[in-house]
């Protein structure tokens, strides 16, 4: 027997046991969906060293919470009527008085600027003041200036009301953000909440949406696409078995290994199932046809079908043509199958020297995923193929067997590939130095999502509400002479930069309050700054022994502002500067670390595993002209498109050489199966052969990749966009362009 006999023979003989082992290891990744946890946070995308994220943990961790939920009210009519003025109060001490809220801050002061002794704000005093208290808030946004202004629009129908959640809340944080939520509205407001917690919070929901609805229907709709190619119900759902499991494995690798789902780390099964489906549509496709030749021959042969096959005699005749055509399958895909599913893991694991934790973790998860697809494929398929009933019934023309044609009619005017190619890859390379790195936790989401109108309708009206948080370290204290003047004067100058649109901290507070009491510019005496901080229940958590915090909110931020800013830091040694913006800005940093790693290890490991298979240095190169053109093609779309490169699309490339490579190595492999048979038609034999299972797994991935159109989030609609452009060139460069530098080759 043949190597490939053994293994079919192997496979068929253990096909019971086989199936079991299957079985229990099924149960063991179901059983592991009670230990599913997810994880939204912007934290998920760092290491644990990076000095970004460990500057805004110790600042957390020191002044009790950064986390903040900007709520804005927005009213008809003028917030600082007595109506409205009372029924923010209610509002506002309503959300002081959750748990899990660390301090409040709004555009009502908590103290009566001017009174004597210094009178804390209530529903009682307000009633009494409240004429004095709208008269100060109209002046401070006629100038412009002052710590009301910072909090109502110039026009005083908006407000905003910052709430910093405790730091020791972590993950409870969400059920902080449902208990504001669930706080009754002020009457004849509008109410709209915005911040980082509120994104997560959208997140997670969104997230749970997605695992219940794309899983489901990307398999659906990679059944139908099969089904037109196998044309048998049953054999399609075969063919998708190695896909489908494998997802469910990759739940329960993740879930046992404790990790939590993120906004990345969430399509991995998905990835798994539409990646890995390849082999197990190799082999159902090649096995069926194998299966009806020998069935066919046996029957010429009076069902001699010993002469096909070394066979064992207690075997019956189905079960002996089954592992025949097991194992001429194996002979055709087998190899193949193998390569395939480790140029692919090639890819995914490129991605696992990235420094961003959550494209580390995909990668080394899908490429786990497509191993299990490859092992399924490779052993649970056929033994399962060796216990049906096979009937041959009517044979239905397939969709593949239509596209083939259209692209024979190609290959007799290769000048027509060959052109259209030459111009992507011209206009492709053209667009590359146009092209800008930008990661955005608002795109995620759809323009005309709501969550993104919100967070316009904000940043329109009071910038940003996702502040830059910042520390200002101070050696005495506050209250020393001189000590607060240079804190405001640093403030101002950081105000005075692109970019930066407020900058706000105890300092303005104090100064605004003494401002209001003296009726004259300047900063408290000593003794009044000890006292307005014992007073004031905000002031807790916005100083330290040795610092104090500031909050910079932003407008029109973007990398290269954060770049500058970043620069001042540097000069300024008392001074550190984080937040989520900055940590996005790192992010693109690392994004672009990452896309040059993934690109070099990708293309080089898969280049040798070429090297390795073909033994032949001109099967290697031609096999990777497809992926160039499709790497070189996806960075022209990302510029068309004005999709840039973030977290999610930076992975496409190296993604799309490891499966896209799939295609060429399945070509050019059976190129060389049938011109070693001496077929003087090798080319049409081998585009016959695999044209379908590539064409058919292409159609798959690209109406599978559709499904994502309907995640919420917009970066899985950029995902899709570029796997399906890739798999498209990539399928049908490889079933044009090979085949031209295979025209003149003679069997040597």
């Amino acid at each position: 027997m043949t190597e490939m006999k053994r293994i079919a023979h192997f496979i068929t003989r253990n096909s019971k046991k086989i199936i079991v082992i299957t079985l229990i290891l099924n149960m063991a990744a179901a059983i592991s969906l009670i230990r599913a946890k997810i994880d939204v946070s912007v934290q998920a995308f760092f290491n644990i060293d990076d000095r970004y994220t460990e500057e805004l943990k110790r600042i957390t961790e020191k002044y009790g919470g950064t986390d903040t939920i900007e709520i804005v009210v927005t009213s008809e009519e003028d917030l600082t009527t007595k109506k409205n003025l009372l029924e923010l109060w209610r509002y506002y001490t309503k959300i002081l008085a959750i748990d899990g809220v660390a301090s409040v801050i709004t555009f009502i002061p908590p103290v009566i600027p001017g009174s004597y002794p210094p009178l804390k704000t209530s529903e009682k005093v307000l009633k009494k003041y409240h004429a004095k208290i709208s008269k100060m808030i109209e002046e401070d946004v006629g100038k412009d200036r002052g710590f009301s202004a910072l909090f109502i629009s110039k026009d005083r129908k908006s407000g905003i009301i910052q709430v910093r959640l405790k730091a020791k809340e972590g993950r409870n944080k969400y059920e902080t953000l449902w208990k504001i939520k669930a706080v009754e509205k002020p009457d004849d407001m509008n109410v709209r909440y915005t911040g980082s917690v509120v994104i997560y919070d959208t997140l997670l929901h969104t997230l749970l949406k997605i695992l219940l609805v794309l899983p489901p229907s990307v398999f659906s709709v990679l059944f139908i696409v099969f089904y037109l190619n196998v044309r048998n119900r049953r054999c399609t759902l075969f063919a998708l078995l190695p896909a489908a499991l494998s997802a469910l494995w990759v739940f329960g690798t993740i879930f046992w290994s404790g990790l939590a789902l993120n906004l990345i780390l969430v399509i991995t099964p998905i990835f798994v199932m539409i990646m890995g489906s390849a082999d197990g549509l190799h082999f159902v496709i090649h096995f069926l046809e194998n299966y009806f030749q020998l069935s066919h021959a046996s029957g010429r042969e009076n069902n001699n079908t010993s002469k096909i096959i070394e066979i064992e005699d207690n075997n019956t005749g189905d079960a002996r043509l089954k592992e025949a055509a097991i194992a001429k399958t194996l002979e055709q895909v087998g190899i193949p199958m193998i390569i395939t599913s480790v140029t692919t893991m090639v890819g995914f694991l490129s991605l696992s020297f990235s420094r961003i934790a959550a494209l580390r973790n995909l990668g080394l998860f899908a490429a786990v995923g497509i191993s299990y697809a490859g092992i399924i494929s490779w052993f649970f398929l056929p033994a399962l193929l060796s216990h049906i009933t096979i009937p041959e019934g009517k044979r239905k023309k397939k969709l593949g067997e239509q596209v083939l044609k259209l692209l024979d009619r190609l290959n007799r005017k290769p000048i027509i590939p060959i052109c259209f190619f030459s111009l992507v890859v011209l206009l492709s390379i053209m667009a590359i130095p146009r092209l800008t790195v930008y990661s955005d936790q608002l795109l995620f989401f759809k323009k005309h999502s709501a969550i993104r109108k919100d967070f316009a309708f904000v940043e329109k009206k009071f910038g940003s509400s996702e502040p830059l948080i910042g520390e200002v370290k101070i050696k005495g204290k506050l209250s020393d002479r001189g000590r607060m003047e240079e804190i405001y004067k640093l403030e101002r100058k950081l105000e005075g930069m692109e970019g930066i649109y407020r900058v706000y901290s105890i300092v303005d507070i104090l100064k605004w309050n003494y401002e209001k009491q003296v009726k004259k510019e300047g900063f408290p005496p000593p003794m009044l700054v000890r006292l307005m901080l014992k007073l004031f229940p905000e002031t807790r958590r916005m100083i330290s022994k040795n610092g104090v915090l500031l909050f910079m909110i932003t407008r029109d931020w973007n990398t290269e502002r954060a770049d500058k800013l970043l620069e001042f830091v540097k000069h300024e040694k008392d001074l550190t500067i984080t937040g989520i913006p900055i940590l996005f800005t790192r992010l693109n940093e690392l994004v672009v670390e990452t896309q040059k790693s993934s690109l070099l290890i990708t293309s080089i490991g898969i280049f040798l595993i070429l090297l390795f298979l073909y033994r032949n240095l001109k099967n290697a190169l031609v096999s990777m002209i497809p992926i160039y053109i499709t790497v070189t093609g996806i960075y022209g779309l990302l510029y068309i498109t004005g999709f840039n490169l973030n977290i999610l699309t930076v992975t496409m490339s190296s993604i799309a050489i490891g499966v896209g490579i799939d295609y060429a190595i399945h070509f050019v492999f059976l190129l060389d199966y049938f011109k070693e048979r001496d077929s003087k038609t090798f080319i049409r034999d081998a585009m016959h052969s695999s044209g379908i299972p590539i064409l058919a797994n292409a159609l798959g991935i690209t109406f599978g990749m559709l499904v994502l159109f309907l995640s919420p989030l917009r970066v899985h609609f950029q995902v899709a966009v570029v796997m399906i452009f890739a798999m498209l060139v990539s399928s049908i460069s490889t079933l044009t362009i090979i085949p031209l530098f295979f025209k003149n080759v003679k069997k040597t």
